[in-house]
């Protein structure tokens, strides 16, 4: 709400100012007018011009701002769970460097936490979360290693990179 008040203001001095300097008779920046010459000059039009552009840009912004908070939440959690797993995958460990798999883990980490904590989750909600991701992956690549199917290792190497070129940190 207090967004839709925020772009409604100021759009609404965006088009004061426009009217200001394109409207009006010569003598309109010398004499105040009065309240009847305000109404007749058209600005409760141009509140409610102000209004029906604001409230729908408003709106869409808020909705913007929760989906990509969703997707961020979403990739994190993912991310997380494939880095902190990675050692379940035999030889693969030893390609990357473990500050770095240490690092992004912890950055994906926190991106989770800002992420949940912005779409209101609760914080014992986040952990599991990415405790349970953590737990598939780990299962999902126990299995891989048993099973030792080069091709899907190598299609789960090319998420963790790309989880790796995701990385905040």
């Amino acid at each position: 709400m207090v967004k839709a008040i925020t772009w409604l203001l100021c759009t609404y001095l965006a088009l004061k100012l426009v009217q200001f300097i394109f409207g009006g008779r010569p003598d309109f920046r010398e004499i105040e007018p009065g309240v009847r010459e305000k109404l007749l000059r058209g600005e409760p039009i141009l509140f409610a011009i102000a209004f029906v552009l604001t409230v729908p840009l408003a709106l869409w912004s808020s909705w913007s701002f929760h989906r990509g908070y969703s997707r961020g939440f979403q990739v994190s959690t993912d991310c997380y769970g494939k880095l902190r797993a990675l050692n379940e995958l035999p030889g693969v460990g030893r390609k990357f460097d473990y500050w770095s798999i240490y690092q992004a883990a912890g950055g994906a980490e926190q991106v989770a936490a800002i992420a949940g904590e912005e779409l209101d989750l609760e914080p014992a909600f986040v952990s599991k979360t990415l405790a349970d991701k953590m737990r598939f992956y780990s299962g999902r690549y126990a299995l891989l290693a048993r099973q030792g199917d080069r091709r899907k290792i190598r299609d789960e190497v090319a998420a963790i990179e790309r989880c790796f070129a995701e990385a905040p940190l």
